[in-house]
């Protein structure tokens, strides 16, 4: 596999973090009836899609660690052009900031219901 097609992977690596988060959620909501808040229920009872998203949370530190080693190899070694660069980039971008707004809404605290 080369460069430029692990780079179009990674970039979709937050969104689907994002799509394991809101399983995670929604799945809980169809067991109790009600969106989580801090430890009600606690994440770790919802073994299957905790697991889940615990390993795509893994796969998005390594991609945060990986990612820009990536964009560097492609920019010096011209293995692909900029619009695709540019494109990738902000798909890998948008997810990440997505995620973090989920995660910093206040209504329900998932940050925190997450955490615990």
């Amino acid at each position: 596999m080369n460069y430029s097609t692990q780079f179009k992977i990674f970039s979709f690596i937050p969104i689907i973090n994002l799509i394991s988060l809101l399983l995670l959620i929604l799945h809980s909501y169809i067991l109790h009836g009600h969106f989580p808040t801090y430890n009600n229920p606690d994440p770790k009872t919802l073994d299957f899609t905790y697991q889940l998203f615990f390993i795509s949370l893994m796969i998005l530190i390594f991609s945060f660690l990986y990612y820009p080693y990536l964009i560097f190899r492609l920019v010096y070694f011209k293995d692909l052009n900029r619009k695709v660069i540019l494109k990738n980039v902000c798909f890998y971008l948008i997810g990440f900031i997505l995620l973090l707004v989920i995660f910093r809404i206040e209504t329900y605290n998932l940050g925190e219901w997450i955490g615990d």
